[in-house]
């Protein structure tokens, strides 16, 4: 694994396990601004299922990892299912309970949240997830906030299929 990818991990573990502040003590109300931004338009896309937009917001990097329910993969590998997936989604919407920022330096902010996730398929079939919880970690590369790392874990998973047209 490559020192900065290591690094990386090794402060959201931290991050993960520790009661952060919502505000880390050099960043500017601009920056938070910014990054509070960033967390809201990329949620924004997931709620609309603008697939264009949920997937130019992770990078290309090919080190860049999603962790969900405890497997881990590149991000660029992932692609092919998560486009697949979003076609089975006509939206989602999201009731956050708690949400924070921890930033590593000026151009890295991790985004952890956790909430109720509701996911409406296409096939009408609706997917509660209570609680949902979510943390990405935005890069600034080549001018733009890209994920390098998400982890997702998806708990009391409820499935509601009554509503499927048979």
């Amino acid at each position: 694994m490559k020192p900065s990818i290591f690094s990386l991990l090794c402060g959201i573990a931290i991050a993960s396990c520790t009661n952060t502040p919502k505000v880390s003590e050099n960043i500017s109300e601009p920056q938070m601004k910014e990054a509070k931004n960033i967390a809201q338009n990329f949620l924004d896309a997931l709620a609309r299922n603008d697939s264009t937009a949920i997937l130019a917001t992770f990078s290309s990097n090919p080190e860049s990892i999603f962790a969900i329910n405890g497997e881990f993969q590149k991000i660029v590998d992932m692609m092919p299912a998560a486009r697949k997936m979003i076609r089975g989604i006509s939206k989602q919407t999201f009731e956050n309970t708690t949400d924070h920022y921890f930033f590593l330096n000026s151009t890295v902010f991790i985004y952890d949240y956790k909430c109720l996730n509701k996911m409406y398929e296409k096939s009408w079939v609706v997917t509660t997830i209570d609680p949902y919880c979510g943390s990405y970690t935005f890069q600034k590369e080549e001018g733009e906030w890209k994920i390098v790392h998400a982890h997702e874990t998806w708990m009391n998973v409820k499935v509601d299929s009554n509503m499927v047209k048979k």
